[in-house]
């Protein structure tokens, strides 16, 4: 199973964008999706129940747990499925193309590295 991790505190402008570009990606219909929810934004949590571009899991900490812990948790949550999981947080935009080029180093170089991080700095995806 392939899997994406998210996280969201308070900030339903980058829930939304991100949503969007998510959406767009080829070939997400083959992932799962697991939202964390730090705190009980209802914009936030209204957001993540309408995202369906593929199967998706919120799970909604209603004590905080901070950017740290709550990336720890839903990475934690997403390796009970697989053992490669791909972790976007809310102000992060995708390209269209991000999941084809994050299974192609999966195929390539999986197990040999730790992480990969995919940034573009100078243009939007």
């Amino acid at each position: 199973m392939k899997v994406i991790t998210t996280t969201h505190h308070n900030r339903p402008f980058y829930t939304k964008e991100m949503l969007e570009y998510l959406s767009r990606c080829d070939g997400i219909r083959n992932y799962l999706v697991l939202f964390s929810i730090d705190g009980s934004n209802e914009e936030v949590i209204s957001l993540c129940k309408k995202f369906n571009a593929c199967e998706s899991k919120i799970l909604i900490n209603k004590t905080p747990l901070g950017i740290n812990k709550n990336t720890e948790f839903i990475l934690s949550e997403g390796f009970k499925y697989t053992d490669c999981v791909l972790h976007i947080e809310e102000d992060n935009l995708i390209s269209k193309h991000a999941l084809t080029i994050f299974d192609k180093i999966k195929l390539w170089w999986y197990p040999k590295i730790g992480s990969v991080f995919l940034y573009n700095h100078d243009s939007l995806p």
